[in-house]
């Protein structure tokens, strides 16, 4: 069931499904192979905005609880592997595919 923000990027739309258990889908821009549950976030409390560029997707998370939780972005690749729920501390994974991020 589609929850939240929808992200875009390498060819394929992606999509929230907020849990736990919580997984992001994603699509091809052609509308074809959709996946409600392409990857599995187990029990993160999120995730709540993504991003994607050719290699990475990324997606922000809450680590705590009550009025304005600490939250992280995690990573993984595009191809569902290497995720990596604490890239770093912060929100706005949007931030790390701008122009001029690699800079």
């Amino acid at each position: 069931m589609f929850d939240g923000p929808v992200g875009q990027g390498n060819d394929h739309l992606y999509w929230t499904e907020l849990g736990p258990p919580s997984y992001i889908g994603r699509a091809t821009l052609r509308g074809t192979h959709a996946d409600d549950h392409w990857l599995n976030l187990h029990r993160l409390p999120g995730p709540f905005e993504l991003a994607a560029d050719d290699r990475w997707l990324f997606f922000d998370w809450e680590i705590g609880a009550g009025i304005n939780p600490p939250t992280a972005v995690g990573r993984a690749r595009v191809d569902g592997t290497a995720v990596h729920p604490r890239f770093l501390a912060g929100i706005g994974p949007f931030l790390l595919t701008s122009p001029g991020a690699d800079s």
